[in-house]
């Protein structure tokens, strides 16, 4: 669940109208949104979520985000609505600050191959013993990972005793992770920084 304020805080937004002060989740397909959910339309080459706002709000969403200078799209809008300087940002604001109230630890898997099938192995042998949540399939790119910590279930997410919680979890952007792996290939920190930030 999230508040107005939760959000507004995350993404450094402003509310053009309020209709619902909660959230029940953050959704970023139109077609699938469930009631109650904050839609988020991402923006990419072959795509634009702005022109599915009205939809998102026929299926039930409780709320949008929205660019700033386009309001002029909200056509059909009947929620909530909050302006962003950018939406693909605010998810990634949106799930940093998820990733902040989670009392977990964090493992980072990079490499040029391997990654999928190391992150299977370590899942099957972890979850024996932990509670463990992980990105399905290969959806480990800036959206893959902020949806995947936007779908954590708070109440399946145990505080690890050992975690150290000044260290601060910081960004689904890759970085802040309590443990670091390395797969194949030349994909050093630095390179990631040119990938995720």
């Amino acid at each position: 669940m999230w508040q107005l304020e939760e959000v507004i805080r995350a993404v450094e937004g402003m509310v053009l109208h309020t209709v619902q002060g909660s959230f029940t989740g953050i959704s970023t397909d139109s077609r699938t949104i469930q009631k109650g959910e904050l839609f988020v339309p991402l923006k990419g080459p072959r795509f634009d979520g702005h022109a599915f706002i009205g939809d998102a709000f026929l299926r039930g969403a409780a709320g949008s985000l929205c660019d700033k200078g386009r309001e002029g799209e909200l056509r059909g809008a009947v929620g909530t609505v909050i302006l962003v300087e950018d939406a693909n940002e605010a998810l990634l604001d949106l799930a940093r600050d998820r990733r902040a109230r989670i009392g977990a630890t964090f493992i980072a898997l990079t490499g040029s191959n391997g990654k999928t099938t190391t992150k299977e192995l370590l899942a099957r042998m972890m979850e024996t013993t932990f509670t463990v949540v992980y990105n399905q399939r290969n959806y480990n790119n800036r959206i893959g990972v902020s949806q995947t910590l936007l779908n954590i279930d708070f109440s399946a997410a145990v505080p690890s005793p050992s975690q150290d919680k000044s260290s601060g979890l910081q960004s689904a952007r890759g970085g802040g992770s309590d443990s670091f792996a390395g797969g194949g290939g030349d994909a050093s920190p630095s390179k990631l920084k040119r990938r995720f930030v």
